[in-house]
């Protein structure tokens, strides 16, 4: 999951982790708030065999952004896009629909797959955004 907060366009340093920031166990969550914006993506892939082995490029990808209204008497608006043409196109739409001072959760299907396919990195660099911190960890794991 990635979060992105467009009041001061921060992501994750480089192209690595943050050494600086102290790990830390999730707790039992004890209120029900939830993201108000909020993008969920998956990305498929092209596959090749080479001498060496598999070398697999990103194809296409799908994504659904959903806001959910202040006043919880309205459903959320959920939209959805395809992505045909490349990562960047993907990166430069879930770009689009951060807001200023307001936190967009990204979650993925595979977040470390999916973010190394769409180069995540690469493209927000290149969209204007400055890492300032990234976590990507599988399910089920701990720190």
């Amino acid at each position: 999951m990635l979060h992105m907060s467009s009041a001061s366009q921060t992501l994750a340093e480089d192209e690595g982790l943050v050494d600086d920031v102290q790990a830390h166990y999730l707790r039992p969550r004890t209120s029900k708030r939830m993201p108000r914006r909020f993008i969920c993506f998956d990305t498929e892939a092209d596959r090749a065999t080479i001498a060496t082995g598999e070398v697999q490029t990103f194809s296409r990808a799908v994504a659904s952004f959903t806001l959910r209204r202040a006043d919880s008497g309205h459903k959320p608006a959920t939209y959805w896009s395809t992505f045909d043409e490349g990562p960047d196109e993907l990166w430069e739409w879930i770009a689009e629909k951060a807001a200023v001072n307001e936190t967009l959760t990204v979650f993925a299907h595979n977040v470390q797959y999916d973010a190394l396919l769409s180069d995540a990195v690469g493209n927000l660099k290149a969209l204007g955004w400055t890492m300032t911190a990234l976590r990507a960890q599988p399910k089920g794991t701990n720190p």
